[in-house]
């Protein structure tokens, strides 16, 4: 069956949940940790499907600031490493998004 997707841009987190809480649209893309939020706080009864897309996160650096680069690379590898990175996750998402996504997180290697 064909399905029309539109995209919407002018239209808050909240509103987007509401349309779909009263059937004006089929479905939305969101965060977990943000649908979390954002259906406790407006009392709706949405319910959140199996993940359908992982989006690629990059920090880009200059490029003359490679020994910086090279600094943050290694600090974010050692704080995957320990399990800070699996804390943070936790306190701020309310879940580990590290360990979730394991086999999709490359740190770059120091040059």
């Amino acid at each position: 069956e064909e399905m029309d997707i539109i995209a919407v841009t002018d239209l808050s987190t909240a509103d987007g949940y509401k349309q779909v809480a009263n059937g004006q649209v089929d479905a939305a893309l969101t965060y977990q940790s943000t649908f979390n939020t954002v259906n406790a706080e407006l009392g709706l009864d949405l319910k959140l499907t199996d993940v359908v897309m992982v989006e690629d996160t990059y920090q880009m650096f200059a490029s003359d600031e490679q020994e910086f680069c090279d600094a943050v690379s290694q600090a974010l590898k050692e704080m995957l490493d320990d399990g800070t990175l699996s804390k943070f996750s936790d306190e701020y998402f309310g879940e580990d998004i590290f360990s979730l996504y394991a086999d999709q997180i490359t740190i770059v290697p120091e040059s």
